[in-house]
Parts: C-alpha cells; structure tokens; sequence
C-alpha cells in the first residue's frame, strides 16, 4: 500500500505480515513514514493504493485492534503482558489477528 497527499508521496509502495500472537516495532527515522503506515493499519488513514488486511478480511473502518504510541496514559510498570493477564481475568476473549498489507 501507498499513501499519497497531492503530488506528494508520503509512503512508498510498502508491503508487510505480521503473525497473529506477535509483536513488530517499526523503526526509522522522522518522517519515514512510520505514523502513516500505523495510521492505515488501524484505519484511522485509507492508503491511496493497497488495502489492509486483518485476518484475511479486508480491514473494516473498525478493525477491532488498538495501539499506543509515544507517552500512553498508562502505569509506567504495566507491561503488555500485565495488559492480557488482566483482560483474561475480565473474561476478555483473547484474539490474534494475524494483519497483513498490500
């Protein structure tokens, strides 16, 4: 997928698949491109070319996943896996999309 604003490329034609139960980290430098795509991801952006897909759907306006970024409002000592423990705990059921772009 690809985003463009105007004449302006912002995100080259890009391609990726993350497994579901993973984690990805994407790292770059300021202005690589790194918002946009994770705008995309979670549907917050439409690419101009490309489309989402979260487990072999393509991605709706709600995707059904979440991300923080930057400074979250969060305890500093929850982890990710403090996060799942306790969503088990509510009886959240445990889903792991596998997402991968085009």
């Amino acid at each position: 997928m690809s985003k463009t604003v105007g004449t302006v490329e912002i995100l080259r034609p890009t391609s990726f698949e993350v497994r579901g139960g993973s984690a990805t980290a994407l790292v770059g430098p300021n202005g690589s491109g790194k918002t946009t795509l994770l705008r995309m991801v979670l549907g917050r952006d439409d690419p101009t070319t490309g489309t989402v897909w979260l487990s072999d759907e393509a991605r709706a306006s709600e995707p059904g996943i979440a991300s923080l970024t930057d400074a979250a409002p969060l305890y500093r000592d929850l982890t990710v896996r403090g996060i799942f423990n306790s969503s088990r705990r509510a009886g959240v059921a445990r889903r792991e999309p596998a997402i991968s772009c085009r």
